[in-house]
């Protein structure tokens, strides 16, 4: 008689052990805690770039506004007033920009809109028509 439970003759199941699963969700966790990390980094570079172009239409339009009216635009401490008196149409809801002038300097600024990543991003100075100058990260 045999015994009932044997080793030679107990089926193999086909099934993973909890070894091996734990092993797997632990790969898988840290490919996605670099792969969530990457995604961070991306978007932040995304949303900087987005606010350089701004920055570079908004200093576009100021120089238009000069032409037409002969000085730069007055202070405005919103997107939507910077819109308006430029007459163009940019958008942003990562960065707060503000526009200042004086005779014939002006300065535009993006600084993001989260404080704990406030970052001075661009300042233009106008010196003469011809001559503009970039303080900060300029393009």
């Amino acid at each position: 008689m045999k015994k009932r439970f044997e080793c030679a003759e107990m089926k193999q199941s086909p099934a993973f052990t909890i070894v091996e699963l734990m092993v797997v969700f632990i790969i898988v966790g840290a490919v996605a805690a670099f792969a969530i990390t990457g995604y961070n980094k991306v978007m932040l570079r995304s949303e900087y770039q987005n606010s350089r172009m701004n920055l570079i239409a908004i200093h576009g339009a100021s120089e238009i506004y000069k032409t037409k009216y002969g000085r730069y635009p007055p202070y405005a401490s919103d997107l939507d007033t910077i819109n308006s008196t430029l007459d163009i149409n940019v958008t942003d809801n990562n960065y707060v920009y503000t526009y200042s002038a004086l005779g014939s300097i002006y300065s535009a600024k993006a600084v993001r809109a989260n404080p704990e990543h406030t970052v001075y991003l661009n300042s233009w100075e106008a010196i003469s028509d011809s001559n503009p100058r970039c303080f900060g990260l300029c393009p």
